[in-house]
């Protein structure tokens, strides 16, 4: 199965089965808020997490690793990096503006 928000391998009891994980990694945006108020510049900007900020991202595969094609991981990686260079857009209706 593939797990979603946070880790699943790492923070479920089915971690023998999760494939992977779409992840929001809300930490960041919390470490990077610390940062920006230690150093005096904080904003109330809204905070939009993507793969350029690496505030979402697919967790490792773990036990699959082996399973996994690497033509699959060097696809993914290829399309990581057309979405973070703007080469490949996603649009929804529900993305925030």
């Amino acid at each position: 199965m593939v797990w979603v928000d946070s880790d699943g391998y790492m923070s479920t009891r089915y971690g023998d089965v999760v494939l992977t994980s779409v992840m929001k990694k809300i930490s960041e945006a919390v470490y990077d808020t610390i940062e920006e108020g230690e150093a005096d510049q904080f904003g109330s900007e809204t905070y939009v997490g993507d793969l350029e900020n690496e505030g979402v991202g697919l967790a490792p595969f773990h036990e699959f690793e082996d399973d996994v094609p690497q033509q699959l991981v060097d696809d993914l990686d290829r399309l990581r990096e057309e979405i973070i260079s703007g080469e490949t857009v996603i649009e929804s209706e529900n993305a925030p503006t």
